[in-house]
């Protein structure tokens, strides 16, 4: 199991709030909210898809409806999609996970 070492944060739920990252270590501090992982994690997320041979994904990694929340999910999608054309086996379910692969589908239409 990787848990998250940084967060984004953001002082309201909205595309235009200010926003920081935060580690485990400095915590969220109170009226904050953690709506996507951070740097740090998104490359130890990199890190341990490009090793693995067999991946399931079930979960977005931030709020990724709002586009300033989306990069962790968005980061792992493309991570997901190399291993894949590398030769891992990977399943990718639950709800929110299928609508970021439709979000990001009718993008590219």
């Amino acid at each position: 199991m990787h848990f998250p070492v940084d967060f984004m944060c953001a002082d309201k739920l909205a595309a235009d709030a200010t926003t920081k990252v935060r580690t485990e270590h400095d915590g969220i501090e109170k009226g904050w909210y953690g709506l996507d992982i951070g740097p740090q994690t998104m490359k130890n997320n990199s890190d341990v898809i490009a090793r693995a041979k067999t991946i399931f994904w079930n979960g977005p990694q931030g709020l990724f409806e709002m586009d300033p929340f989306a990069k962790g999910s968005l980061t792992m999608l493309d991570d997901v999609i190399k291993a894949t054309k590398g030769g891992a086996t990977s399943v990718c379910g639950g709800g929110d996970t299928v609508s970021l692969l439709k979000k990001v589908k009718g993008a590219a239409n």
